[in-house]
C-alpha cells in the first residue's frame, strides 16, 4: 500500500483518542499500516496533528532541519525572548519540544500565535503550506530584525542603467533591515532589460526569500520532471510591459519589452516553490542542483537538497494532505505528522510543493 492508500484511508478511519493534541486529526497516518521496524518517533521527532494543520507540519519539519536557523534559535534564547516577538517566542518553544524528543509534540500554540499575529492568515488560503510559509518568514524577519538599524520603507525602489549603483543601494537597504531569516534565506535577483526607445539597458533589484516558479507555460507529457528543468523557466527572458522613465519624448508609454534576470548573490537556504494547481506530474528532488549559470558572479552556486514539503490531491479540497521529506543526521525520513518513517525513494501520490536545499 503507497502513500495515497494510507491517506484515503484516514478520511474514513473514526477517532480512537480524545486528545486534540495528538491523534483526533482525519488525515492522519493509521499506525496499523506502519511497520515498525522503520517506526522512529523518539529518535526523530515529529509533530501531532490537530484540526487538519498538516500543511504546517510540512513546513516546520523543513525549517528545523535547516540547522543554521534551528541553531540560531537555540544559541540566542536569551536574546529572542528579550525582543519578546510572539511568533519568534512561540517557534523557539517548539524548537526546544522538539530538541527534547518527547512523543505527542504539536505545534498547537504556533498555530494559535500565527493566527494572531497575521489578521489575513485564513482569509488568504491558510491551510495552504506555501501561504503557512510566506507569513512565517515574514514575521520571524519582523520579529527578529536588528531594531538598530535604520530602514526607510518609502526609499526601497532600486532601479536605474547603472547596474552597480542598483545592487549597492538594494544592498544598503538590505542591510539596514537585515534579521536572521534575510541572512540565511534572501538572494539577490536583478532584472535587466535593454530599451528599444532610449537604447539605454535598464536595471532593478531586489531582494527574496523564495523562488517561485511560475509554471502556465511549462507542458510536457513526461510523467517525472527533475527540478533542474523547472529552474530554466524561472531564469528564462520573458516579455512583459516596460515603461521607460528615461525617454521623455513618450514619458509614461507602455510598450512591450523582453527582460532577463540574474543573481547577484545566493543565501545560505534557497526555497524553491512550485505551483501545486499547475503541477500534474511528479518532480524529482536531485540531491545537488547547480545554478552557476543563472549567477552574475559566482562561481560556486551548488546546493544540496536538504527537505520538500508534499502535497497530494484526491479531487477535492478535503481530500489534501501535506506531508515532509527531510535529510536529517540519521538519514532521510518521511514525516507525516506525528508518523516518522525512514526512507530514501520517493513518495508515490504526492508531488513536491515547496523545496528546501542548503549551499556547499
Amino acid at each position: 500500500m503507497n502513500f495515497l492508500d494510507f491517506c484515503n484511508q484516514c478520511f474514513f478511519e473514526v477517532s480512537k483518542y480524545d486528545n486534540d493534541l495528538a491523534f483526533n486529526s482525519h488525515n492522519q497516518l493509521p499506525l496499523d499500516y506502519i511497520d515498525t521496524n522503520y517506526y522512529q518517533k523518539k529518535d526523530i521527532p515529529g509533530l501531532s496533528n490537530f484540526e487538519g494543520n498538516c500543511y504546517l507540519n510540512s513546513v516546520l519539519q523543513c525549517f528545523y532541519y535547516c540547522n543554521d536557523l534551528t541553531n540560531y534559535f537555540l544559541e540566542n534564547e536569551y536574546d529572542i525572548r528579550k525582543k519578546n516577538g510572539k511568533l519568534s517566542n512561540a517557534y523557539l518553544d517548539l524548537i526546544l519540544k522538539l530538541n527534547k524528543k518527547r512523543d505527542n509534540i504539536n505545534a498547537k500554540k504556533f498555530l494559535k500565535v500565527l493566527q494572531e499575529v497575521s489578521f489575513n492568515f485564513f482569509k488568504k488560503g491558510g491551510n495552504d503550506p506555501k501561504a503557512a510559509l510566506f507569513y512565517l518568514l515574514d514575521i520571524l524577519h519582523n520579529e527578529l530584525k536588528d531594531e538598530n538599524l535604520f530602514y526607510n520603507e518609502e526609499d526601497i525602489c532600486c532601479e536605474g542603467i547603472d547596474q552597480e549603483k542598483v545592487f549597492q543601494k538594494c544592498k544598503n537597504n538590505e542591510q539596514n533591515n537585515k534579521s536572521i531569516i534575510s541572512e540565511l534565506f534572501s538572494f539577490c535577483l536583478i532584472t535587466k532589460n535593454e530599451c528599444i526607445k532610449c537604447e539605454n539597458t535598464h536595471y532593478s533589484c531586489e531582494y527574496k526569500n523564495n523562488m517561485l516558479i511560475e509554471l502556465n507555460m511549462f507542458r510536457t507529457d513526461k510523467e517525472y520532471v527533475n527540478i533542474n528543468e523547472l529552474i530554466q523557466i524561472y531564469f528564462q527572458d520573458v516579455t512583459q510591459n516596460f515603461i521607460c522613465c528615461f525617454n521623455k519624448t513618450n514619458f509614461k508609454q507602455v510598450f512591450k519589452a523582453n527582460f532577463s534576470k540574474k543573481i547577484i548573490s545566493l543565501p545560505k537556504y534557497l526555497i524553491i516553490i512550485l505551483n501545486r494547481d499547475i503541477i500534474k506530474f511528479n518532480v524529482l528532488n536531485e540531491n545537488i542542483i547547480d545554478i552557476s549559470e543563472f549567477c552574475v558572479n559566482e562561481k560556486n552556486a551548488k546546493f544540496k537538497f536538504i527537505g520538500a514539503s508534499l502535497t497530494n490531491d484526491f479531487g477535492n479540497k478535503k481530500g489534501t494532505h501535506a506531508i515532509a521529506r527531510c535529510i536529517t543526521q540519521e538519514g532521510s525520513y518521511i514525516f507525516n505528522d506525528f508518523y516518522t518513517i525512514k526512507s530514501e525513494g520517493d513518495i508515490e501520490g504526492f508531488n513536491s510543493y515547496i523545496l528546501f536545499y542548503q549551499k556547499l
